[in-house]
């Protein structure tokens, strides 16, 4: 098949608003909750799989996204900022009207995604390719200083391998599919293959097939680029004609195959060593002849052996290095100790060994391992937050680990003694693995330059590096991609070594510049839409602004981000997720630290959903609601909770809720396994309440759950998982209160595919125009949903978790939140967005508290609210209002001998630089 390019580049910015220097949002003493781990990485995995394979499965289908998207290209094109189909051949009338049909990329450009791969052109290393795993393929021409997307293949086909043919640089392999040990791994398509430098891509005839779902290595052989090999997770596959054919050449009989894959090219001979992986043991394989009738041998394996990661020195090519992970069985006692048992290192580091001598069976060498007298060894695939806690402030140890998820090794090209590893954090030994030292710290603050983000998955060395004047190396993870240009220098050694970020003199910064690859999870946005807020997987909660443009968005909760929540009548109290139970609030616009917001919910957190859902009651935004097994409901802004129903489900967390906005008795909950429960009493029910259940589809995970604006007996229903029964629908709507559905995926080529979806949202003045978020893009309903049309998103077919439409002086922007492409909007009309104006553009406060005013012009009925930079900055009154008007803000007392403080105001899409001396 032909993935044809997109005609221009996609990932415009946003039109950039007047700029004034300032200081990023950082919450003023990072709680517990910002320093935890960065993400759950099986979890959240396994929740992406079960949000979508159909029941009883446990593979995503993925041939059914080819399916759909061949069926979407004979759906008709709908442009909702035209309010116009668009006409056949999908060009619209001129260049202005495409301009204006397209949706704006809100970033974030710079917080990242998961990443796990890299390659750079030999011979202008400006050029570099990069590839996010649910983001498709990026590119660079300015050595990072900006990326820009080459596909419109399947983005949430995960891309987790590239290769560049050593002889033509234009020519790339793409691999597809997560093939390592969670059980929720995202599932490929193959192998792809681009001629021109990533502008156009072709699936490999005989790759799509179910041996080439996992692909997780490709590598092309210097002397001949026709040999072409592939480690996957039934084993390693080769290809002598540069891809037209795949022939399996060593099969391993378990779903975890062959995880890496590295090789040696010496007088038109290939030598290859691949990591493989049984149930759960894991081997090193050997092929002296891999490009012709070579057999592949076992050269080495250990006791307890798990994933493997290879490295061959490129200065003595006969020197490979093996790092491992451990399978060891056993509890880890509550108090390990300095010494922990080995069996508390379970996924976690077992050993590094080394051969010089090519690889011979017998020669591999234990240079350490997991009960290494070095205090840092042990510690290489495990949180260092809490591994090194008893050295660093004498707290007890404890294992967070998991280096069947994040793995890497690399060798100096110039000294094969200088061995990097890659696990959460970033390490370096000068001694050939014997001892190690840290070269970067996750949980350091973000602006200083030791910190890396969590997660490493690659380690590249740039074409040109000598180990002297050119010391760079790129490395990408969770957070995407980041580089260091002095290598060599000192790393953290000692006891001592990780307890600061600053004893590493190895400086790191992130390349994430318009590289939009960020997961969301859900969205949402302040009143007036020029402030917006979304929770990521591995990301964090993120704040993102119109006033700043798509590449300075604030990192704001730690973990992996949930459900979000802005009280539209008080925008100063804000409300964030991390995993299961977390909800907790910010008081003033995320400024602050978001402490807990639970208290009186007596259920415990596993029975909440992963990403657990809330919702503000639209008539009193302080009326909230929360669902685990039952639901739980609130009248002071999640001060306090009460129990609001009986147990809904006793196997079954609650994934949807929705609120009536006309009658805020009128109350819907949506189950993992596809129920709908209902009350007429939401504002009385106890914990004796008893929903009354319906199931409008057999089988499926409910993904969101709408009302009618003006009539509460009709709401919408959506399930995510692809069909199970030929009566399967993805959305349903009832007219009786959620007693009975109907389905409403349309009929014939107005009919949406069958791919899941994740959100509908009806318009709040024509409620017959319905747009339906999905693993394919927007889809946009002018009938109610009789018939759907594919929205003119302008951007590949990518994920869209959560829609928002909101209000702006006569017309509506609508937003998307992806899942591995940001977040966008569009204008919808009618007429014109508002625009607005400020009496000032900075201000100059006294060192004593004060309460200075803004005063903002703009026109009736356009919605505006207001966000602090830093928590000494403060609104006495809610920061909203429509129309002209003005916001007091209260500046706190600078105290001590800090000479000054800078500050800002965003108010609507402008920003006030305010200092304090």
């Amino acid at each position: 098949m032909r993935v044809v390019a997109l005609l221009g580049l996609l990932f415009l910015a946003a039109c950039q608003q007047s700029r004034v220097s300032r200081v990023p949002l950082v919450p003023p003493a990072p709680s517990a909750a910002e320093h935890e781990r960065e993400d759950q990485p099986g979890e959240a995995a396994e929740h992406y799989v079960a949000d979508r394979v159909p029941a009883g499965a446990d593979q995503i289908p993925v041939e059914r996204y080819f399916t759909a998207r061949d069926r979407m290209s004979r759906m008709r094109l709908y442009s909702s900022r035209q309010h116009a189909f668009v006409p056949e051949g999908g060009k619209l009338r001129n260049a202005r009207d495409a301009s204006l049909g397209q949706w704006t990329s809100l970033g974030p450009g710079n917080a990242g995604g998961r990443i796990r791969a890299l390659v750079i052109h030999p011979l202008d290393p400006n050029i570099m390719y990069t590839a996010g795993v649910a983001g498709g393929v990026w590119k660079t021409v300015d050595g990072g200083g900006s990326w820009f997307p080459l596909t419109d293949f399947l983005p949430n086909i995960a891309v987790n391998a590239l290769a560049m043919d050593p002889s033509n640089f234009d020519v790339l392999y793409a691999g597809t599919g997560e093939g390592y040990a969670n059980r929720g791994r995202v599932r490929g398509a193959g192998i792809f293959k681009t001629t021109d430098g990533g502008a156009t891509w072709t699936l490999l005839n005989n790759s799509n097939r179910s041996t080439l779902w996992y692909v997780n290595r490709i590598l092309v052989s210097k002397a001949d680029p026709n040999r072409i090999y592939a480690a996957t997770w039934t084993g390693i596959y080769r290809s002598l004609n540069g891809g037209q054919s795949f022939t399996q050449v060593l099969s391993i009989s378990s779903t975890l195959g062959c995880q890496d894959l590295v090789i040696h090219t010496e007088e038109n001979i290939d030598t290859l060593f691949a990591a493989c992986q049984g149930s759960p043991q894991g081997s090193i394989y050997r092929n002296t002849n891999a490009g012709g009738d070579g057999e592949w041998q076992a050269v080495f394996t250990a006791q307890h052996m798990a994933r493997v990661a290879l490295a061959i020195a490129p200065s003595q090519p006969r020197t490979i290095y093996a790092i491992a992970e451990s399978s060891m069985p056993g509890t880890c006692p509550g108090s390990p100790g300095a010494r922990p048992p080995a069996q508390c290192f379970r996924l976690g580091f077992l050993a590094l060994w080394r051969s010089t001598e090519g690889g011979d069976p017998d020669t591999w060498e234990e240079r350490t391992n997991n009960q290494s007298e070095n205090p840092i060894n042990p510690g290489l695939f495990t949180n260092s937050q809490g591994y090194y806690r008893d050295l660093c402030s004498g707290g007890v140890k404890t294992f967070s680990s998991q280096g069947w998820y994040d793995m890497a090794i690399s060798v100096d090209p110039f000294d094969a003694e200088i061995v990097w590893v890659g696990g959460i954090d970033l390490f370096r030994s000068n001694d050939g693995g014997a001892n190690f030292g840290m070269a970067s710290f996750w949980n350091a603050a973000r602006d200083t330059p030791g910190w890396v983000h969590s997660d490493q998955h690659l380690i590249v060395f740039h074409p040109n590096y000598n180990g002297d004047s050119n010391q760079v190396v790129y490395v990408v993870n969770d957070g995407g991609v980041f580089v260091t240009r002095n290598a060599r220098a000192e790393v953290a050694n000692g006891a001592q070594g990780p307890c600061r970020s600053t004893n590493t003199q190895v400086r790191w910064a992130n390349l994430n510049n318009n590289l939009g690859v960020t997961q969301f999870y859900h969205g949402t946005v302040f009143p007036g839409g020029h402030a917006f807020i979304g929770g990521t997987q591995d990301n964090a909660t993120q704040l993102g602004l119109t006033a700043d443009g798509p590449n300075r968005w604030n990192y704001l909760i730690g973990g992996d981000g949930g459900y979000l929540a802005v009280n539209p009548k008080d925008p100063r109290i804000v409300f964030g997720t991390t995993t299961n139970l977390s909800l907790r609030r910010s008081s003033n616009g995320a400024a602050d630290n978001f402490v807990s917001a639970t208290s009186g919910i007596g259920e415990p957190s596993s029975n909440f959903d992963f990403s657990a859902p809330y919702r503000l009651d639209p008539q009193e935004p302080e009326r909230m609601w929360i669902g685990g097994r039952s639901l739980w409901r609130s009248t002071d802004s999640a001060r306090n909770w009460t129990r609001a129903s009986a147990e809904l489900n006793a196997s079954s967390a609650v994934n949807a809720i929705a609120i009536s906005p006309v009658d805020p008795n009128r109350v819907l909950a949506g189950t993992r396994d596809g129920r709908v429960y209902r009350t007429s009493q939401g504002l009385t029910s106890d914990g004796d309440t008893v929903f009354e259940p319906a199931r409008p589809r057999a089988a499926g995970v409910v993904s969101s759950l709408e009302f009618h604006p003006t009539d509460p007996n009709i709401a919408w229903v959506t399930y995510s998982n692809f069909n199970t029964a030929p009566s399967d629908r993805h959305i349903y709507k009832t007219e009786d209160g959620g007693a009975t559905w109907t389905g409403l995926d349309g009929t014939g080529d107005s009919a949406i595919p069958d791919v899941p979806v994740h959100h509908v949202l009806p318009h709040p003045e024509n409620p017959q125009t319905l747009y339906a978020g999905t693993d394919l893009g927007v889809f946009v309903s002018l009938d109610g949903g009789l018939n759907w049309a594919r929205e003119d998103l302008g951007v590949p077919y990518t994920t869209v978790e959560t829609l928002v439409l909101e209000k702006s002086g006569s017309g509506y922007y609508l937003f998307a939140f992806t899942h591995g492409r940001g977040a966008y909007r569009v204008w919808l009309g009618p007429g014109e967005p508002c625009t607005y104006e400020l009496s000032t553009t900075a201000l100059a406060v006294p060192r004593a508290s004060s309460r200075f005013a803004i005063e903002i012009n703009t026109q009736e009925g356009c919605r505006w609210s207001a966000l602090p930079s830093a928590n000494w900055l403060t609104f006495p009154e809610p920061p909203v209002g429509s129309g002209p008007g003005r916001v007091e803000v209260q500046a706190g007392t600078l105290s001590g001998v800090t000479p000054s403080r800078r500050g800002v105001v965003w108010v609507a899409d402008k920003a006030i630089a305010i200092t304090q001396q």
